[in-house]
């Protein structure tokens, strides 16, 4: 990979603080596809990891913001999703992670997990697609790790009485409880 001399990110340099400076272009993983960063949404985990203490062994600033949406530039070689340069791809990051400092979404190149990064529809603007990755997290762990409901299998079967399971989602309105009613008709 050529060097890409001008990345730059938004940055928590101590507890409340942050600011945008230079920083290196991500290494390449061999997992981990590399991303130009077209736009990234804010979440409310954003702003709370701002206000945290980090842990006392992290050296350095943190890279922040969890949502993305952009387009390939690299791919490490044992990434198994089927992606190609300059594909538009959206997904979720632990942005402020401790231990891994280079691990966010607010920065012109980041780096992506391989099998969490997904493709954008056609259909969908880059300003579209950006608020899904943490809303789709969300949903996933709710819905399939912590209430244990069956995974879905495509193509998927025509609705059936046999098939309904009685769900509460609580908050149905904002973004992520709409998206969730979405899954929930699945």
């Amino acid at each position: 990979m050529k060097p890409v001399p001008d990345n730059y990110g938004i940055v928590k340099t101590a507890v409340g603080e942050t600011r945008l400076q230079p920083i290196p272009t991500p290494q390449l993983r061999d997992d981990y596809i590399l991303v130009k960063t077209i736009a990234a949404a804010i979440s409310p985990t954003d702003w709370q990891t701002v206000d945290e203490q980090s842990s006392p062994t992290t050296k350095g600033p943190t890279l922040l913001g969890c949502d993305f949406v952009g387009i390939v530039v690299e791919i490490g070689k044992d990434v198994k999703k089927e992606c190609k340069k300059g594909d538009r791809i959206e997904g979720m990051i632990h942005g402020g992670n401790d231990i891994e400092l280079e691990d966010g979404t607010f920065a012109k190149y980041i780096l992506v997990k391989g099998n969490v990064a997904f493709h954008i529809l056609e259909n969908f603007s880059f300003e579209e697609a950006q608020s899904f990755g943490v809303k789709i997290t969300t949903i996933v762990l709710g819905f399939y790790k912590y209430l244990s409901l069956p995974l879905l299998t495509f193509p998927l079967p025509m609705p059936s009485s046999e098939r309904k399971l009685p769900i509460l989602i609580y908050g149905g309105s904002p973004a992520t409880g709409t998206l969730a009613v979405q899954f929930a008709k699945l």
